[in-house]
């Protein structure tokens, strides 16, 4: 029972953030990494409860991940916001964490039956709901709303199709080897068979180019690693036809379906649509992120805060990340954390590989196969997106990386460690330890989320006091996080705005003031605790103030529409025409078509121009 619990702490990441948008919200991703590590404390401490637990088996690569982690830990304090990479960091910890956890747990006979049979059906239950919401066309996951430029694409139970699209894509070839593996048993067959069927047609209708591409090379990969142990000529006919296979289907596709070739369209060079031009020029922009601190990386969590200093595109979205995992790595981590995450999937890849090379069983053989097809479709659809930041995504990598080792301890490939009584107590007291804190740490930014949200639905409902009471409780559940005093700040600015007592609006206007600092102490990178500040030092009749620090903001992020015009309006409020004027025409070139950019352009130039007669006539004898 004690083993069954830790499993189901461990899993919890896995079903429920699948089900829940990928876990992308910190409300959800807080409690959920609170179980993960509960489920890795309980694991740790197996040493203290029987003598045949006293052995440790490390799983491939393990110590080169290990080695990541603690080098991003060492870059938190360099962050802009060092709440974020916190967070970002106990992501990667608790997927490092689960992968030797599953190691130590898999390794009783037909448990990973069971665990592939839970996932692979709630995989199957997901795409079926995506294949709902197409006969639907609902634009709606559990009643949220999706972005609207997603338009009817299927999601499932995940906001973006392509996080949708990116699941299915590791799921996949995992299926094809199950089903071709009579070691997986009749039931688990059948339900991986049943799951191939309905995933095929959901992935199609996610229109996620990025997911056919990833699902294509893991299946490739997992199929062709399969064949080469079972028929070695089948493997030589499969190589020679896979290429003509892929392009008959492509051509089939392009001939028999709109949609399809409208994806593909948009992807070409001489016709990109707007997600893959923005994917472009980010990238390019990144390299000049990079190229600032090339070394060690402008820290984890850092992307969304650093970004808008280099954009140069001028639509209107705040990017979190880079859309190429590769790239997003340099940023964050530097060619140092580059080149640590290059040792740690090096090793991974050699391990297995070698036990794949010298194995004759074929749970052993055929589970390596489809681990290396699920990292070839993680891998792939990585460079065009931030699938390895989605939660659940990290989780069942972890799951099945784990399963996958456990196999090669089964075999004789790995060999456990024993462990004397004393080493034991002290790494399950350390592991135990570790994932405690850990846990205790993700509870604290998942409960302040809960409480900001909370504030957030007061707040909408104009119910004030309760508002501030909820953000100051997030607050002080969590000292470290910054979104609580942004929100602080906001609530005490609005009430000045609205208050007609000059001694209560100067009081609430402090209280803002005092909010936003404490914001910026937190997180460097927030120009709207910028933006807040000159905003609220207008209120008070600091003119000169307010522009000071609008400037700033506008300065930060020269392509933030919404800073930029707002400037100019400010500026024109004060009777600075000529500098207003300057504002706005830049502000066109963020949007040409703006209409309260134009409309100022031409009262400004009036103004302007009404001005200099007057100065004319004024000095005329």
């Amino acid at each position: 029972m004690y083993e069954w619990g830790t499993i189901v702490c461990l899993a919890a990441p896995i079903l429920l953030a699948s089900a829940l948008f990928g876990a992308t919200r910190y409300w959800i991703l807080g409690p959920l990494l609170f179980c993960s590590f509960i489920g890795l404390a309980l694991c740790a401490a197996r040493p203290f409860f029987s003598e045949e637990l006293r052995e440790v088996r490390i799983p491939p690569g393990w110590g080169a991940g290990a080695l990541f982690f603690l080098y991003g830990l060492m870059l938190i304090p360099l962050a802009p916001a060092p709440h974020d990479g916190r967070v970002e960091m106990l992501k990667i910890g608790s997927y490092l964490g689960a992968y030797w956890a599953w190691t130590e747990l898999t390794i009783r006979y037909r448990r990973w039956r069971y665990l592939f049979s839970v996932v692979i059906l709630v995989v199957a239950v997901i795409a079926l709901y995506a294949l709902i919401q197409h006969l639907k066309e609902s634009p709606l996951v559990w009643l949220v709303e999706r972005d609207e430029g997603y338009g009817l694409r299927a999601s499932g139970t995940f906001l973006s199709p392509n996080h949708f699209a990116s699941m299915l894509g590791m799921i996949i070839p995992l299926c094809v080897v199950l089903v071709s593996m009579p070691a997986s048993g009749a039931f688990l067959r059948l339900i991986a068979g049943y799951t191939l069927l309905v995933s095929v047609p959901a992935l199609f209708l996610s229109q996620s180019r990025a997911g056919w591409i990833g699902a294509v090379c893991g299946v490739g990969v997992a199929a062709g690693l399969l064949l080469w142990k079972k028929k070695r000529r089948a493997f030589w006919y499969y190589t020679a036809g896979l290429p003509v296979l892929i392009a008959l289907l492509a051509g089939l596709l392009w001939f028999a379906s709109p949609t399809f070739q409208e994806r593909v369209s948009g992807a070409m060079p001489a016709s990109l649509d707007l997600a893959a031009q923005i994917r472009l020029t980010a990238w390019q922009d990144s390299w000049e992120m990079i190229q600032e601190k090339p070394l060690l990386g402008h820290g984890p969590g850092s992307y969304r805060w650093i970004y808008p200093s280099y954009q140069s595109w001028t639509f209107q979205r705040w990017l979190r990340y880079a859309h190429n995992e590769y790239i997003h790595t340099v940023a964050e981590f530097g060619f140092v954390g580059l080149l640590l995450g290059a040792l740690f999937a090096g090793c991974v890849l050699y391990r297995f590989l070698r036990a794949y090379a010298r194995s004759t069983s074929e749970r052993e053989y055929g589970l390596i196969s489809a681990l290396m097809g699920c990292l070839a479709a993680a891998l792939a659809h990585a460079f065009f997106d931030f699938n390895l930041h989605v939660f659940s995504h990290g989780h069942v990598l972890a799951l099945i990386a784990g399963i996958t080792a456990a196999s090669l301890f089964v075999s004789g490939s790995e060999k456990a460690r024993p462990l004397s009584s004393k080493p034991g107590f002290a790494l399950g007291g350390i592991g135990a330890a570790g994932g405690v804190i850990m846990a205790l740490s993700s509870l604290q930014f998942g409960l302040s989320d809960i409480f900001i949200q909370r504030g957030n639905t007061h707040r909408e409902n104009l119910r004030f006091p309760a508002a501030e009471q909820a953000y100051a409780s997030a607050a002080r559940i969590d000292p470290g996080h910054w979104e609580p005093h942004l929100k602080l700040a906001d609530l005490y600015r609005i009430r000045a705005h609205w208050e007609r007592d000059p001694e209560y609006k100067r009081a609430h206007a402090g209280k803002a003031l005092d909010h936003y600092q404490k914001t910026l102490d937190r997180n460097s990178g927030e120009m709207d605790a910028v933006f807040g500040i000159g905003t609220t030092w207008d209120l008070l009749g600091e003119g000169d103030r307010s522009v000071k620090y609008m400037r700033q903001a506008s300065a930060y992020a020269p392509n933030n529409l919404y800073y930029a015009t707002q400037l100019g309006l400010q500026l024109r409020q004060m009777g600075r025409i000529e500098e207003a004027l300057d504002v706005f025409r830049d502000a066109q070139r963020i949007d040409p078509h703006d209409r309260v950019v134009r409309i100022n352009i031409r009262t400004l130039e009036r103004a302007l121009e009404r001005q200099r007669t007057e100065a004319t006539a004024a000095g005329t004898p």
